[in-house]
């Protein structure tokens, strides 16, 4: 989360989260709307301050509920779906009940809790359960003739990235669009 910010920073992307003449809108919040800049920029503040706090279990519980609620937000607002900012509202709501902090935190070597410093394996499997569902709708909704026999928007997306050091050639290739598209469906189902 706290790399994430610092993409959104760095590259200027929360203006524009902000400046779009459209965005798309889930049927029940059509009522959230983008506030103004100097505020999604404390907001990503927040965001970033939050994620260094469940990073080392510090307010745990409540950095948890932080991250959850702006991402949340920012989610709601994002002028395009991306599903690993799905994932990422799921996983960070589970987050909040579950006790990732209760070894090897800050939260505990503070306020000395006492008791039981293992995790219940309920709450890995329900992480890594939330995990799976999302990567294998992920892979279904792959199993289309875009996908497979066109390598869209993969072909798009590498065609636009063939400065990056060292595999950027290769990304000029017409086999490494299929070789993506077709080894994330097998990697996804």
């Amino acid at each position: 989360m706290l790399w994430e910010t610092a993409r959104y920073f760095q590259n200027d992307w929360i203006k524009g989260l902000i400046n779009l003449d459209y965005h798309f809108t889930y049927s029940w919040f059509r009522w959230v709307k983008p506030v103004k800049e100097e505020w999604m920029v404390f907001l990503f503040g927040i965001l970033a301050a939050a994620a260094i706090l469940v990073t080392f279990g510090l307010l745990y519980e409540i950095a948890a509920a932080i991250i959850f609620f702006i991402f949340l937000y920012v989610f709601l607002i994002e002028p395009f779906f991306v599903n690993h900012f799905y994932l990422i509202v799921l996983l960070s709501f589970l987050l909040i009940f579950i006790s990732s902090n209760k070894q090897y935190s800050l939260d505990r070597l503070i306020w000395r809790k006492n008791g039981d410093a293992i995790i219940p394996a309920w709450q890995l499997f329900l992480l890594q359960f939330q995990v799976g569902v999302v990567y294998f709708y992920g892979g279904i909704a792959k199993i289309n003739y875009d996908w497979l026999v066109y390598s869209e928007p993969m072909k798009h997306l590498l065609a636009e990235r063939t400065d990056y050091p060292l595999l950027g050639s290769l990304f000029k290739n017409p086999w490494a669009a299929y070789f993506i598209s077709w080894s994330g469906l097998i990697l996804d189902l």
